[in-house]
C-alpha cells in the first residue's frame, strides 16, 4: 500500500491508502459479470461467499479468528482496514480521498474571516473619510508693555531725540559718542512708574547691532525725568550709528515713596578720565545702599555726547550724601553735566 498511486490501476480503499491491482470486489459493488464462453447467462445476483482475498491474502485477524471465517479471520463489519467496508449503506463518494474537500473547506473559512475583518474595519470605501486634525500655529502676541524708540542719528556725535511712550514713559532726549551714550526718560503719566527695565540696542553705522544693555529703574514720579548714562565697552570700528530703546514692566508694583535731588555738580576732564562730583539729597524714609548715580554729558549746544555711571554707597533716610562718577574714557567737549540718582529695583 502507499499514500499515492504507484502505477496504473492502483486503487484507493476507505482508509485513504492506495493498493496495487487487482482491486477485490467489495460488498455493494455493482455486479459486473462476464458471460462464460459456453454461452450461459451470467448470474444477475450478487456473488455469494466471502470476498476475494487480495494478493498475499487477508491480513491476520485476532487470535482464534473471526466466527465463520478462515484461520486468518475476516475483518469485522465496519471500517477496520483497507479491505473492510462499513456496516450499513454509505454515502456516495465515501470511499474517495477527502483531502481536497478539507482544503476547500479551510479556504472558505479563511475567506470568511477576511471578509468579516474587512467589514469590521470599514473596508476601503471612502464614504466617511478621516481627516487628520490640524493645529494652528501658536500665536505670539507682542508684550503690550514694550515699545521701541529709535534715536535720529542727527549730525555729529550727538543724536536728536526719538521717543515712544509706554504707560506714560518716553525717551525725550538721547545721544552718544563711540565710547558712551546717555538718554533721558520722562514720565508723563499721572502716577509714579516703578520697578521697570529699559533695553538699549547699539547699532553701528552699517546698521548692525554691536551690543545690548539692560537697565533697571526703581522709581520715576509723575512728571519727573531720569537720565541714564553708560559706557560702550565693545569695539566699534565703523562707529556708533544709532540707539534703539524698549521698555518692559517689572514684576513688582510696590516701591517706597520718595525722591532724590542732586546739587553741587562739578566735572573735570584730564588725559586719563572725566570725573564728576555731586551731592544727593533723599526724601525716602529708609536708608538706601548702593544707589545708582548717572552722569549725562552735554556739549556747548546742549546735545548729549555721552554718559557714564557709578554708585553711592549710602544715602541716609531723609539725608544727604556726596558722590563721585568717573568715566575712564575722557569725554572731550563737555560743557555741562546732568546727574541723576535712582535705586534701581526696590
Amino acid at each position: 500500500m502507499s499514500d499515492t498511486p504507484q502505477g496504473p490501476d492502483w486503487w484507493q480503499a476507505s482508509d485513504d491508502k492506495w493498493y496495487p491491482p487487482p482491486r477485490p470486489e467489495m460488498p455493494g459493488d455493482p455486479a459486473t459479470v462476464t458471460a462464460p464462453s459456453s454461452g450461459m447467462a451470467a448470474p444477475t445476483g450478487p456473488p455469494t461467499g466471502p470476498p476475494m482475498a487480495p494478493p498475499g491474502g487477508f491480513p491476520p485477524g485476532p487470535a482464534g479468528g473471526y466466527a465463520g471465517g478462515p484461520s486468518g479471520g475476516f475483518p469485522p463489519a465496519g471500517p477496520q482496514g483497507p479491505y473492510g467496508v462499513p456496516s450499513g449503506p454509505q454515502a456516495p463518494g465515501s470511499g474517495q480521498n477527502k483531502t481536497p474537500l478539507y482544503i476547500a473547506i479551510g479556504a472558505v473559512a479563511v475567506a470568511l474571516v477576511v471578509i468579516i475583518a474587512v467589514v469590521l474595519s470599514g473596508g476601503d470605501d471612502n464614504d466617511d473619510p478621516t481627516t487628520s486634525p490640524t493645529t494652528d500655529p501658536p500665536v505670539t502676541e507682542a508684550d503690550p508693555g514694550t515699545t521701541v524708540a529709535t534715536t535720529d542719528p542727527g549730525s555729529g556725535s550727538g543724536g536728536g531725540t526719538g521717543s515712544s511712550a509706554v504707560d506714560g514713559l518716553e525717551v525725550t532726549d538721547s545721544g552718544f559718542s563711540n565710547t558712551s551714550y546717555g538718554f533721558v526718560i520722562t514720565n508723563s503719566a499721572g502716577e509714579a512708574r516703578v520697578n521697570f527695565t529699559v533695553d538699549v540696542a547699539i547699532y553701528d553705522t552699517s546698521d548692525t547691532v554691536i551690543s545690548n544693555d539692560t537697565h533697571t529703574v526703581g522709581r520715576i514720579n509723575a512728571g519727573e525725568s531720569l537720565g541714564i548714562g553708560y559706557d560702550i565697552t565693545d569695539e566699534v570700528p565703523a562707529g556708533v550709528g544709532r540707539l534703539e530703546f524698549s521698555f518692559e514692566e517689572g514684576f513688582e508694583d510696590s516701591a517706597p515713596e520718595g525722591s532724590f535731588a542732586v546739587s553741587e555738580v562739578s566735572t573735570q576732564t584730564d588725559e586719563y578720565s572725566t570725573e564728576t562730583t555731586f551731592t544727593v539729597s533723599s526724601t525716602y524714609q529708609i536708608d538706601l545702599e548702593t544707589t545708582y548715580a548717572y552722569a549725562i554729558y552735554r556739549n556747548s549746544s546742549g546735545q548729549i555726547i555721552g554718559g557714564t555711571y557709578g554708585f553711592v554707597d549710602l544715602v541716609p533716610a531723609g539725608g544727604q550724601a556726596r558722590g563721585t562718577i568717573t568715566s575712564f574714557e575722557p569725554v572731550e567737549g563737555v560743557a555741562a553735566t546732568d546727574v541723576y540718582v535712582d535705586q534701581g529695583y526696590f
